[in-house]
C-alpha cells in the first residue's frame, strides 16, 4: 500500500521539456523512472519520440531541449529556487524503442544533474520506481472503468512560481486488461492538449472496496496509485466525420474547424517501458 503523502511526491517526477530547432519551439512532458536490477539501477527521463525529434524527408532532426528542476535547501525541497538544465546533444543521449509504432524514448541526463550538484546547486526530483507498475494480482481486481490521473503540462501550462505541473483527472475509456486494437495500449477519457505528450498516467483508488462474488460480497483494501502508462496520441474528428489518430501536438497550432480533439487519449502500457529498460540493460 502506498502512503497517503505519495500524491505529493508524484508531482516531482515530471518535468516540462522545452524543445527547439532552427524554426520551432515546442513543449512536452517527461518523467523520471528508475529500474533496479542486480544491485544496480538505470534511471531515465521518459517521453515520446515525437516530443524531442521530428522527421524531415525521412531524416531525423534532433531538437535541443531544456527542463527545470527544483532545488533543495537544508535537506528539504525549495520550490521557489530552481535550476535549468540544457540538453544540446540529444542524439548522444536518446535510446528509442525498437518498434517504430511505439512512441517512446529514454533520455539520459544523470551526468548533467550531477554537474549541477558538483557546482554547488542541490537539485530535487523523484524517480518513479517500476514497482509502481500495477501487478498481475492487482490487474485481476481492476474493473473496465476506473479513475485515473494524468500529470503533465497541458498547453505548456506550469506553475512557474512553484515549478509544479498540472494534474488532470479522468477515467479509463477502454479496459486496461485488454490491448486496444491489438496493441499494448488502452484509452482514457480525459482532456489531452498540446504539451501533454509524455505525461504519466496513474490508476487511482482509495479506501475499502466491495466486490460481489459467487459466494456473496467480499470486502478488500484497494491500492491508491499505480502507474499504468504514457500518453502519446489522441483521436480527432474532421469536418466530414472522419476519425484520425494523431500524436498529441507539442506546440500551439491555429484552431481549425476541420480538426477537433474529442478528449480521448491513447496510452502506451508500462510493458513497453520495461522493454526499453531491458534493451539498455542488455547493452551494458
Amino acid at each position: 500500500m502506498i502512503r497517503d503523502n505519495f500524491a505529493n511526491q508524484l508531482i516531482y517526477s515530471t518535468v516540462r521539456l522545452e524543445c527547439y530547432n532552427d524554426k520551432v519551439r515546442s513543449r512536452g512532458t517527461a518523467f523520471f523512472m528508475i529500474y533496479e536490477f542486480d544491485n544496480t539501477n538505470i534511471t531515465a527521463l521518459i517521453t515520446n519520440k515525437h516530443v524531442v525529434c521530428e522527421d524531415d524527408e525521412k531524416t531525423i532532426i534532433f531538437k535541443k531541449a531544456k527542463f527545470v528542476l527544483s532545488c533543495s535547501r537544508n535537506g528539504s525541497v525549495a520550490d521557489d529556487e530552481t535550476t535549468e538544465i540544457l540538453i544540446d546533444d540529444l542524439e548522444n543521449r536518446i535510446v528509442f524503442h525498437d518498434n517504430e509504432d511505439v512512441d517512446l524514448c529514454f533520455i539520459f541526463v544523470n551526468d548533467l544533474i550531477n554537474e549541477k550538484v558538483k557546482s554547488g546547486i542541490n537539485v530535487f526530483y523523484k524517480a518513479l520506481n517500476t514497482n509502481l507498475i500495477i501487478s498481475d494480482i492487482e490487474l485481476n481486481e481492476i474493473n473496465p472503468i476506473e479513475d485515473i490521473i494524468m500529470i503533465g503540462y497541458p498547453t505548456g501550462l506550469i506553475d512557474v512560481t512553484n515549478n509544479k505541473p498540472i494534474v488532470r483527472k479522468g477515467i479509463t475509456a477502454t479496459s486496461y486488461k485488454l490491448d486496444y486494437n491489438g496493441k499494448k495500449e488502452f484509452l482514457i477519457d480525459a482532456a489531452c492538449f498540446y504539451g501533454s505528450s509524455g505525461s504519466p498516467v496513474f490508476l487511482y483508488r482509495s479506501g475499502l472496496g466491495q466486490e460481489k462474488t459467487e459466494n456473496g460480497i467480499s470486502i478488500s483494501i484497494t491500492f491508491n496509485y499505480r502507474f499504468i502508462g504514457v500518453l502519446y496520441a489522441g483521436p480527432t474528428k474532421t469536418i466530414n466525420g472522419e476519425i484520425k489518430v494523431i500524436d498529441i501536438p507539442c506546440r500551439i497550432t491555429p484552431y481549425s474547424e476541420t480538426k477537433i480533439m474529442i478528449n480521448l487519449g491513447y496510452i502506451i502500457k508500462p510493458c513497453r517501458i520495461i522493454e526499453l529498460f531491458e534493451k539498455v540493460k542488455n547493452s551494458k
